[in-house]
């Protein structure tokens, strides 16, 4: 193995193959050149085909590069041309192409059938393109609107109703519901005033809310138009009895010997007008 001749050949252009063909040789030949490597050991070398070992020996060979001796029984003697590498090494960009006598010309390696393309040299300096994710085809299908997708002033009139709405089931179903009102500020007013007057009601508050209608039924049902039905607690200080014997309240029924018992007595001679 020599370094000098490993040198020599190190500045040489051609084509990928036969460069390392010709540097897997020039590894293991001596001073003069001359080097006894198998064809199966150029191509563990070279990580090249056997096809593409010998097409890459033929151009050395050809281009009075490498000289081949052929031996029977053994492995072939190669011998490189140490005058014709520094000559071409002072001409990095020119390779033989004829005789000795002929004047030098740029070639490049004739690509053989079935051989493998040339090896490209990795650019590290580019970054792989990340593909783009492919758009969904065949979908036809609507996703239900969410409300992190709509726009700022409706998302927040939504979630004004559904704070002030007191069953909170079905949100998806409620937020599409909302959407097709295309709800104002008025009508969103209608909408809470109505919610917090309805909430009071007993059908809203018996049997723990169990009758309040879920939030897209109240929607679609535009229940915010329904008629005021908030019931009232009597007035313990103004009873029935006290009022139809004509008494203003219980206590002027009371202080007038008034009771329940006998406010029909009283009902005939001391009738009043009540506001």
């Amino acid at each position: 193995m020599s370094n000098a001749v490993t040198n020599r050949c190190r500045p040489l252009q051609m084509s990928p193959t036969a460069k390392s063909v010709l540097m897997a040789i020039a590894d293991r030949a001596d001073d003069r050149g001359k080097a006894f490597p198998s064809v199966a050991g150029l191509c563990e070398a070279t990580c090249f085909s056997r096809t593409a070992v010998i097409d890459a020996l033929r151009w050395l060979e050809r281009n009075e590069i490498l000289k081949v001796t052929k031996s029977v029984g053994m492995s072939n003697r190669f011998t490189i041309n140490l005058e014709l590498v520094e000559q071409m090494a002072r001409h990095p960009s020119a390779c033989r192409t004829g005789t000795a006598a002929a004047p030098v010309r740029q070639t490049d390696y004739p690509r053989t059938a079935g051989a493998p393309p040339p090896v490209r040299e990795a650019d590290g300096t580019r970054t792989a393109a990340v593909p783009e994710p492919p758009p969904h085809q065949g979908d036809t299908t609507t996703p239900m609107r969410d409300v992190s997708r709509l726009p700022k002033s409706e998302s927040s009139d939504f979630s004004a109703f559904w704070e002030a709405y007191p069953k909170k089931v079905g949100k998806a179903h409620a937020q599409k519901a909302f959407a097709k009102l295309k709800v104002d500020d008025r009508l969103l007013d209608l909408m809470l005033a109505a919610i917090k007057a309805q909430a009071k009601t007993e059908a809203w508050t018996k049997n723990a809310g169990m009758f309040i209608p879920h939030p897209a039924t109240w929607l679609n049902g535009r229940r915010w138009e329904d008629e005021p039905c908030i019931q009232v607690a009597p007035d313990e200080t103004k009873p029935a009895w006290a009022l139809r014997a004509g008494f203003a309240n219980r206590f002027d029924a009371e202080n007038a010997g008034c009771s329940q018992r006998n406010a029909s007595l009283f009902a005939e001679g001391r009738r009043m007008e009540i506001a």
